[in-house]
């Protein structure tokens, strides 16, 4: 009986060749893709047929906001250079992919780590913490990195070759791109690509959502990936759409506590205000900003409107925002 082991994959290169190495030394591989609302897709992943040419199963764990709320609050181990927990994300993968291995019998879980290849979640300290907290001690196999790692229980058991398993390190891509080439793998994920938590512009609109917690859930923190992003003074946040695609992913997020507004007769945006019963002020200056992105903007005084749930229309005069004044409001 072969030795089972589950592997992460992320759509990367180095999942890719952990898989393929581990099935080419002999062992039963089956796939993980984990979906967070900032990293990881529902959708068909660059090399995902190879996996299915090599028989490796892949399933996809999808994981909401509330479950990774702590680690944007709270992380353990920090963050990188923007709101991105890449140690405790890891532990957290880690330990959903140790209880799907606990309960169906898998031998060891695997990932692409590479020692060495990314200063902060993959330095020799980095990796023993991750196994430490993930409860993966001896049964966290990185096959590309495994000679210069401690033996894994299925490596002391004799249920895998260490000799067939390689010694990787550091961040160049040469050994890697050599396997690429070697097994016929054109397709896959640029490296350190895919997490909006790196990228500092998302991560400021996601710091000011999580500042006003009422607002997160999986959905608002899903439109944070859609359209401009603005604050009223210690009050609500609006949403303008920059192009058609945009204003009809607006479009279908309305209901209680929302308002939509536009410039008709021209082009104009769709925004999103999230408000209850906004005040006139509040009002005034959602429609300033519909105006400056208009095809109206030009114009002294513009005409917007509004509406509800309800679909009751009602309009208002304002003038086009300023662009300094936009500076103070955005995200």
């Amino acid at each position: 009986m072969s030795t089972r082991i589950l592997c992460l994959y992320s759509g990367g290169l180095d999942s890719l060749l952990a898989a393929r190495l581990l099935k080419d030394v002999g062992a039963e591989v089956q796939a993980v893709h984990f979906i967070t609302p900032f990293t990881g897709s529902a959708e068909r992943l660059r090399g995902e047929s190879y996996l299915e040419e090599w028989g490796i199963n892949l399933r996809r764990i999808r994981i909401t906001f509330e479950e990774f709320r702590p680690l944007l609050e709270h992380p353990a181990h920090g963050f990188g250079r923007a709101l991105n927990p890449c140690i405790d994300c890891k532990i957290l993968f880690l330990r959903k992919a140790r209880e799907i291995a606990d309960q169906e019998g898998f031998d060891a879980v695997a990932t692409g780590e590479v020692l060495g290849e990314r200063p902060m979640s993959q330095n020799r300290r980095s990796l023993d913490v991750i196994e430490r907290e993930s409860g993966l001690e001896a049964r966290l196999l990185r096959p590309l990195s495994a000679k210069l790692l401690p033996q894994t229980e299925v490596e002391r058991a004799g249920l895998l070759d260490r000799g067939k398993l390689l010694d990787i390190q550091g961040r160049g891509r040469r050994p890697q791109l050599a396997l690429a080439e070697r097994w016929g793998i054109t397709e896959f994920a640029a490296p350190a690509g895919g997490c909006l938590l790196t990228e500092p512009q998302y991560s400021n609109k996601l710091r000011d959502l999580l500042d006003h917690l009422k607002e997160a859930t999986d959905e608002t923190v899903a439109l944070l990936k859609t359209g401009r992003h603005f604050r009223y003074p210690a009050g609500p946040k609006l949403i303008v759409g920059r192009d058609k695609e945009e204003n009809k992913e607006l479009l279908q997020h309305g209901g209680e506590g929302r308002i939509f507004l536009e410039v008709r007769g021209v082009g104009s945006p769709i925004e999103l205000l999230f408000a209850h019963n906004p005040s006139e002020e509040i009002l005034t200056w959602a429609a300033k900003i519909a105006a400056r992105y208009s095809d109206a903007k030009k114009e002294p005084q513009v005409t917007v409107t509004w509406w509800d749930k309800k679909g009751i229309e009602r309009t208002l005069f304002a003038p086009p925002a300023k662009d300094s004044e936009l500076e103070g409001w955005r995200l």
